[in-house]
């Protein structure tokens, strides 16, 4: 294989270890911002939780409250009977009692209910905590391994880079400025080996002409893509 071929794919590998390590590295922060906010609706939903137990300890207070005002209606029911002398009134002050106690039991029903209801929220808000926090644990972890492949993507890349001018400088100066072209677009590899007279990158059939030139290893270029072609030895 010709030298020219030799150097150009030395350049073509480092430069396409670069390319995927730019790849990857600029897939990290979206991968991040992905745990991030994993983590910020673990934290979210366990906030309603905890709004649902302070809603429900509130209405159990007001329903307390509610509770401790029918039972001083009835005191103060009871308080004015002995004033009382007439029956029908001694009756309708009666029925009133008995719609005040009838309202404080459904009261203290529901005030079991709330107090069952919290119960239940408690321990839901106990198993979602610990769930949350052995996930929050386990994609931190993710998140600082993500970091630290940042951190050798960026060590790697300049490595790769630092070798580049190093590489480009026995390269003819038209073939390396075609090269630079291609590999800019970032599309597939500039040069492409020929196969069975079909090019590498479009795998369209080339002219005779064309696969005779590549077969010398000469430079010349896909009249389909503009690739660059070489046939390996």
């Amino acid at each position: 294989m010709k030298k020219w071929i030799k150097d150009l794919l030395k350049l073509q590998e480092t430069d396409l270890r670069i390319r995927q390590l730019s790849t990857r590295s600029e897939m990290i922060p979206i991968e991040v911002s992905k745990i991030d906010k994993e983590i910020a609706h673990d934290e979210a939903e366990l906030q309603k939780v905890k709004e649902n137990d302070m809603t429900t300890k509130l209405e159990i207070k007001q329903v307390e409250s509610e509770i401790m005002q029918h039972n001083d209606e009835i005191d103060k029911f009871q308080k004015q009977s002995v004033m009382i002398k007439k029956n029908d009134e001694y009756k309708a002050m009666i029925k009133e009692i008995n719609a005040t106690k009838t309202k404080i039991n459904k009261l203290e029903t529901r005030e079991l209910e709330l107090m069952d209801q919290m119960d239940e929220i408690k321990k839901s808000f106990r198993k979602e905590e610990k769930i949350a926090a052995e996930r929050k644990n386990t994609l931190n972890g993710e998140k600082e391994d993500l970091l630290e492949l940042e951190t050798t993507i960026t060590t790697q890349s300049l490595k790769f880079s630092d070798n580049r001018e190093k590489l480009e400088r026995p390269i003819d100066f038209d073939v390396l400025s075609l090269y630079k072209r291609l590999i800019g677009k970032g599309i597939g590899s500039p040069l492409v080996e020929v196969h069975n007279g079909i090019c590498g990158n479009c795998h369209l059939k080339l002219t005779p002409q064309t696969a005779n030139i590549a077969s010398k290893q000469v430079v010349v270029t896909c009249e389909n893509c503009g690739h660059l072609l070489y046939v390996a030895d």
